[in-house]
């Protein structure tokens, strides 16, 4: 069984303050070396290169996650401005603890502080299709994994959950 999903992070006020702060700071570079007569020379090429180190940061705060089911084991990889990739968390589905919606009625699980090491792979804080699962890690850290709601994981999930999945949709 193989399954895979894409959820887009959306952005927020500091990924958005972020951006305009890389854009002004490529301004102020280019600004300072014009200013500065002494290396006007160079004024083209840093001009160059701060437009193209900002648009490179700027797309990496695009942020996607890809999470990939492969007979009950749950990779979530973090995709950046869709060129770089990396392994944020691998999870054999069998150890969670638990798997279930965000909702208050889980609320003291998923805030418990026995929990070392979050993973938050989902399209916003905000976002009303939440689920959680709790684990140990491949380092032995209990673990919280965050996932957006998608009916083909779940279901894929199921078989090597049923006792500990909850599902409210």
């Amino acid at each position: 069984m193989y399954i895979e999903h894409i959820v887009s992070r959306k952005s927020d006020a500091m990924t958005a303050l972020k951006k305009a702060g890389l854009g002004l700071a490529a301004a102020v570079l280019t600004f300072a070396v014009f200013v500065v007569q002494s290396i006007s020379f160079l004024t083209p090429a840093v001009f160059v290169l701060s437009i193209w180190a900002a648009n490179k940061f700027i797309r990496l705060q695009n942020i996607e996650y890809e999470y990939i089911v492969t007979n009950g084991e749950l990779d979530v990889d973090k995709i950046m401005g869709r060129s770089k990739r990396k392994r944020l968390v691998t999870a054999d589905a069998r150890n969670f603890e638990v798997f279930a919606p965000m909702e208050p009625e889980y609320e003291k699980q998923y805030t418990s502080q026995s929990i070392k090491k979050t993973y938050d792979a989902a399209a916003s804080k905000n976002s009303q299709n939440r689920y959680f699962a709790i684990f140990n890690d491949k380092t032995g850290l209990r673990s919280l994994l965050v996932l957006e709601y998608d009916a083909r994981i779940i279901d894929a999930l199921k078989p090597y959950v049923p006792r500990r999945i909850q599902q409210d949709r």
